[in-house]
């Protein structure tokens, strides 16, 4: 409720993702003013209009699982089967994250420094492989993870021109170093 202004500036935002110009927005504000909720009424409006919608979450846990809400988003359904369809080589950084029942690929299991960059294209591809624009939804934002933080910067950047949108949720006064 009263919520409409800024309701309707995220699904302006989601439509210039749509069209073609990814991006990233955040919702901020103090605990419990309806982040989230405001963040599900855009994630309703994507899905309305065919778009494939992957929710992760953040934790604010000590020893946090690096990529976790990656891991997520690439364990939703549309993902999956889009993801299918990837070249092997990309399946292959895929299920280095997400080991599934098939084989082993050769190759070492960890991600070396210098590996990092084919491993984050492999995991933007998938999210992206459906053809259809993407919502990524990232709640509690301020818990992220270093890595997950690397991703989204990488992710955005390789695919500027993807129709593809990560919403976020963020606290207020309950930040990590280094997460704006």
């Amino acid at each position: 409720v009263g919520r409409a202004a800024e309701l309707a500036r995220l699904a302006e935002r989601w439509r210039a993702a749509a069209a073609g110009r990814a991006g990233i927005v955040l919702v901020r504000g103090d605990a419990g003013v309806g982040k989230t909720r405001l963040v599900a009424e855009l994630a309703a409006l994507a899905r309305a209009e065919g778009a494939v919608v992957a929710v992760g979450r953040c934790f604010g846990s000590a020893g946090r699982v690096a990529l976790a809400p990656v891991a997520d988003w690439l364990r939703t359904p549309a993902v999956q089967r889009a993801a299918t369809s990837l070249d092997p080589v990309w399946r292959t950084e895929v299920d280095r994250l997400l080991p599934d029942a098939r084989p082993p690929a050769r190759g070492h299991p960890t991600i070396d420094a210098w590996q990092r960059l084919r491993f984050f294209e492999g995991l933007a591809r998938a999210l992206t492989a459906g053809g259809r624009p993407v919502l990524l939804v990232l709640d509690n934002v301020q818990w992220c993870d270093e890595e997950t933080r690397a991703f989204l910067a990488f992710c955005l950047g390789l695919l500027a021109d993807a129709p593809l949108l990560v919403a976020g949720t963020l606290r207020d006064g309950d930040h990590d170093p280094g997460v704006a």
